[in-house]
């Protein structure tokens, strides 16, 4: 089955953002939150360093996954 490019682009853009966003943005969020006394500083401050610390890495993965070959494509997206 030939999957058109722009749509193996999107899907990879969703399947990489759902990974990446759930390790490196709301896992941090989480740990902030659980202990939100002991940090001096509001989640305001951090949320930009986090959003962008989990966007690239997702833009990355998502043209890395895109480029692969059929076959390979399918298996990787099927496991995310």
């Amino acid at each position: 089955m030939r999957v058109v490019l722009s749509e193996k682009r999107l899907t990879s853009f969703f399947a990489s953002a759902f990974l990446v966003f759930t390790l490196l943005f709301f896992g941090p969020s989480f740990i902030y939150y659980s202990n939100i006394q002991e940090f001096s500083f509001g989640y305001i401050d951090i949320f930009l360093y986090l959003l962008a610390f989990a966007f690239v890495p997702t833009i990355v993965l998502a043209f890395i996954i895109s480029d692969l070959k059929d076959n390979i494509y399918q298996r990787i997206i099927s496991v995310f």
